[in-house]
């Protein structure tokens, strides 16, 4: 065997060089720091979760586990469904608390949840409260979620609470409402039809974003109707040429 063979096989052998340890440590520190959920593992985070039948509520613990969960589901974990079921029940108990960064982060997560019809019932009870609350911070998302969780057969039954907040003055509330019907509409077509006249009020908002959701709405509701869409058109064309005028003077 030739010397250049011999010494390239005991650099193989070698063992790593303290500084190629120290580096390799140090890459994983940085990394643990830019990610702070590198390697989180679910059994941890169901174990965490115990967090929300606590009493009084630890506000920011339970917002550090709905991220924990969110990023577990988001990587693509999945849960059985005696976790799901055992999860759902957890994060419905946190309604109670009015921390408005843990009420959004219940609302991501019941959206996450695949949830059966009965667990559906529950939490739609919740949502409606705060649909019908003060706070229009919880109104606004409260209607999101509430388009995520029912099925066909319970809008019919709650067509009532999206034309009433379509027509709302805040804008939030009512694009959340548009929005919420652009998700429903190809499950519920004729149902979402009969909101025509809200959606066509909402076309004629100042507010930018409304008008445009209503205004995406009012094309579906209409779509195989060529000549209603060109009506909607030109409609619009005169509504932006209006406010265009109106702006520069």
């Amino acid at each position: 065997m030739s010397q250049q063979q011999t010494q390239s096989s005991d650099q193989q052998q070698q063992p790593p060089q303290p500084q190629a340890k120290q580096k390799q440590y140090e890459d994983e520190g940085i990394r643990k720091h830019l990610l702070p959920f590198f390697q989180l593992q679910k059994p941890q985070v169901l174990h965490e979760a115990r967090a929300f039948n606590d009493t009084p509520l630890d506000a920011r613990k339970c917002c550090s586990v709905l991220t924990e969960l969110l990023c577990l589901l988001s990587q693509g974990e999945v849960l059985s469904p005696e976790e799901s079921t055992t999860l759902f029940f957890g994060v419905t108990k946190l309604f109670q608390s009015q921390d408005p960064q843990l009420r959004r982060l219940v609302y991501l997560v019941i959206k996450e949840l695949n949830q059966d019809q009965d667990q559906a019932f529950i939490v739609i009870s919740s949502l409606e409260k705060d649909i019908n609350g003060t706070i229009e911070l919880f109104r606004a998302n409260a209607i999101r979620v509430h388009s995520k969780v029912i099925d066909a057969s319970m809008l019919e039954q709650r067509a009532r609470i999206f034309r009433t907040a379509i027509v709302n003055t805040n804008e939030h509330i009512a694009s959340s409402a548009l929005t919420a019907g652009i998700r429903l509409f190809p499950s519920n077509p004729d149902v979402i039809r009969r909101w025509v006249n809200e959606v066509r009020e909402a076309t004629r908002s100042a507010k930018p974003m409304v008008a445009f959701h209503g205004l995406h709405l009012l094309y579906k509701i209409h779509q195989h109707d060529r000549r209603a869409v060109d009506r909607v058109c030109v409609i619009k064309k005169f509504f932006f040429l209006k406010k265009e005028i109106i702006e520069q003077t």
